[in-house]
């Protein structure tokens, strides 16, 4: 069986690409038909004799074939891949399949009896199971111990006038109308309708009360569980009937009509079927003879339902708008095998329980359905490795497949530089101190301090402050020597002895010539010719980086400066750290609009995927490429882009080519990516 079914899923396996491959769902149903099919309808005693080896082994096999369907790598926890796979692990199956095989060897009786009690005494698990479900059940009352329908209720055929369900809505509806007004006079008349919703297993009933031919009417509604259409009736009949009881209006001689659209509640009521005691229909036929006791007459008569009958479509209604209210009303007992489905799905949940993981750390044990897929193959796969936290982009199996890169986050700790180059900036001094002496740049005069030397600047050689300001604030510091000694005036010969007297005298004799620049301009900062800060929210833009921040805090009251403890070495590189922590991906969290940690249901959306794609760069187009580009990233995308060539290459022969003979050389040439000129020929043709 092994052996059999891992040869299945190597088929399989040829059609789960993770970018290119079929959706969950239908890799699914090929493995429940294929593989999970040799496992699940074998002989189910053996599965009860089975040992613990042989069952994990079988599990294995199912968690492989749900890793295929949901393109989670091969090293996945086994039961977070059966939950994304919403797959039942082959134990439960086991111990299912067991307990209902020995029920019907049980009721069968004869020597399957004895020998399925033999195999599972009450002490063994199956046993106590049993023991635990019959203790449920109060004893079924015999047929011939039944209590029978009063004989003066009248139950009339659903056959009106040989009307027939085939027949059209405007036939039925007269016939059905003609018969509740014309036939069937009554005091009260009370309608009833049931509706049942497989999805959710859900049963709902609406009863209305007419009193005196009176277009108003009481609605009692109730809902429940159950799982038939034939239950959703019984409740209905039964709230009617508790609401006609509890409000004492029917005296002896009057009439009460029961019309309902359910062949089968009448029929049940007619040929009077074997019932639990405490059953809602048990309760349904004491009721009706209670009001036959006290002189009721009681007549229950079939109508069509679903023709315009307008008495019926408000029962209808009633029933429909029913479902997700309370009731205090019993309902129909489960059977057995519900109940022992539902016991062993809560002793395997709570075997879950104990093994924490990612997955039921984040969603429970809430299992990937059907209306939680994307659609894309890729973003399906994404969202199955983020909620398992298990995938060869991030975390710890990247760093097993890539041992190069350093434990700690590579986003946070060495981010890629950005394609935009800066212009060069020239390289600046570290500024000075203000009281330090500075050589004046024009005259070459030590002057006491760079205050003082600005006002030289401005007085004497005529420079903007600004100007000034930026020659001296970055200037080294004057050598140190006699600054008292006589100075040279630079456009004269003469002497002087202080710094303010040579001011004065060339305000005075040379300030034409002083006017005149000759000292090298200032490195101006480097300025994009563009603004460097746009807001990504709004058509705001900021040349700086500060004023970006400042408007994101106070206009979008977002904060994307790093946390106060945040250490770049010491993050870990895991799902959750990349969708809420991470502060490289702040912008794109607003851009996604993914909420704050601690919602389930959020990671079964379609946000989840798409900020993965939009963070990791994993999107096969060359336009979106930019550099940083993480190298497991680059090498799937290689290996997705030659699987691509080589499946179109095939979808191209199998659609467009007429049928050839195959060769080395076509099948070569098909795998390259290039074909022969016969095959091109053939193409055009």
């Amino acid at each position: 069986m092994k052996s059999k079914c891992q040869k299945s899923l190597l088929q399989l396996s040829a059609i789960c690409n993770t970018v290119l491959g079929a959706s969950r769902d239908a890799i699914r149903c090929f493995h429940l038909a294929m593989v999970t099919s040799y496992m699940q309808y074998a002989c189910a005693a053996w599965f009860g004799i089975a040992s613990a080896t042989d069952l994990a082994t079988l599990d294995s096999i199912q968690a492989c074939g749900a890793r295929l369907a949901c393109g989670l790598p091969a090293t996945t926890n086994t039961h977070d891949s059966l939950l994304e796979a919403n797959l039942a692990s082959v134990s439960e199956t086991a111990k299912y399949l067991t307990y209902k095989t020995f029920l019907l060897s049980t009721l069968r009786g004869g020597s399957r009896a004895d020998n399925v009690t033999r195999c599972f005494p009450p002490s063994s698990e199956i046993g106590k199971l049993h023991t635990e479900i019959t203790e449920a059940y109060r004893p079924v009352e015999p047929l011939t111990d039944a209590p029978s329908l009063n004989p003066r209720i009248r139950i009339r055929p659903w056959t009106l006038q040989a009307v027939t369900k085939e027949m059209a809505d405007s036939v039925k509806k007269r016939a059905s109308d003609e018969t509740i007004a014309h036939r069937h006079p009554a005091d009260y008349e009370l309608w009833t309708d049931g509706s049942y919703v497989a999805e959710t297993s859900s049963v709902a009933g609406a009863a209305l009360l007419f009193a005196n031919g009176i277009e108003s009417y009481t609605a009692v509604s109730v809902c429940g569980k159950g799982r038939s259409s034939l239950r959703s009736e019984c409740l209905a009949l039964h709230a009617g009937l508790h609401r006609v009881i509890a409000d004492r209006t029917l005296h002896r001689g009057q009439r009460l009509l029961v019309a309902s659209d359910s062949q089968s509640l009448l029929t049940a009521l007619r040929c009077h079927t074997a019932r639990t005691t405490n059953s809602t229909f048990t309760e349904c036929v004491e009721m009706l003879n209670g009001l036959a006791d006290r002189g009721v007459k009681i007549c229950l008569q079939f109508v069509f339902g679903h023709c315009g009958v307008s008495r019926n479509e408000l029962a209808d209604v009633a029933s429909n708008a029913a479902h997700g209210c309370s009731t205090r009303y019993p309902l129909w007992h489960k059977d057995a095998l519900s109940i022992a489905r539902g016991k062993i799905a809560t002793e395997a949940s709570k075997k879950l329980e104990a093994r924490e993981s990612h997955c039921r750390r984040v969603v429970g044990l809430r299992p990937t359905k059907s209306k939680h897929l994307t659609g894309v193959r890729l973003l399906d796969c994404l969202a199955s490795q983020a909620r398992t936290n298990w995938s060869p982009y991030w975390g710890d199996l990247h760093r097993t497949m890539n041992p190069s890169p350093p434990k700690a986050c590579r986003f946070c700790s060495n981010p890629p530089t950005s394609s935009s180059v800066a212009p060069p900036i020239a390289q600046s001094r570290k500024r000075g101190r203000t009281t330090d002496a500075v050589e004046c740049p024009e005259c070459s005069i030590v002057l006491a301090s760079r205050s003082s030397g600005v006002g030289h600047l401005r007085a004497t050689h005529g420079y903007p402050h600004q100007e000034a300001l930026r020659l001296l604030r970055s200037a080294p510091p004057a050598p140190p020597g006699d600054r008292t000694g006589p100075h040279k005036c630079l456009y004269c010969p003469r002497m002087f002895r202080f710094v303010p007297t040579v001011n004065r005298h060339v305000v005075e004799k040379h300030r034409d010539e002083a006017r005149i620049r000759r000292a090298r301009p200032a490195a101006q900062p480097a300025t994009s010719p563009t603004p460097s800060g746009p807001c990504h929210l709004c058509s705001f833009t900021s040349r700086t980086k500060a004023g970006l921040t400042s408007h994101l805090l106070r206009t979008h009251n977002f904060d994307r400066r790093l946390p106060k403890r945040h250490r770049s070495n010491d993050c870990e590189e895991s799902v959750e750290h990349l969708l809420f922590h991470c502060p490289r991906f702040s912008a794109l969290r607003i851009k996604h609009a993914i909420r704050p940690p601690g919602d389930p249901d959020q990671w079964f959306e379609r946000r989840i995927p798409e900020f993965l794609v939009d963070a990791l760069q994993l999107l096969d187009d060359p336009s979106d490429c930019r550099t940083g580009e993480l190298p497991s990233v680059t090498a799937s995308l290689k290996k997705s882009s030659a699987e691509a060539r080589v499946l179109s290459c095939a979808k191209f022969i199998f659609y467009n080519c007429k049928p050839f003979i195959r060769t080395a050389a076509n099948v070569v040439a098909s795998l390259i990516g290039c074909a022969s000129r016969s095959l091109k020929k053939r193409a055009r043709d």
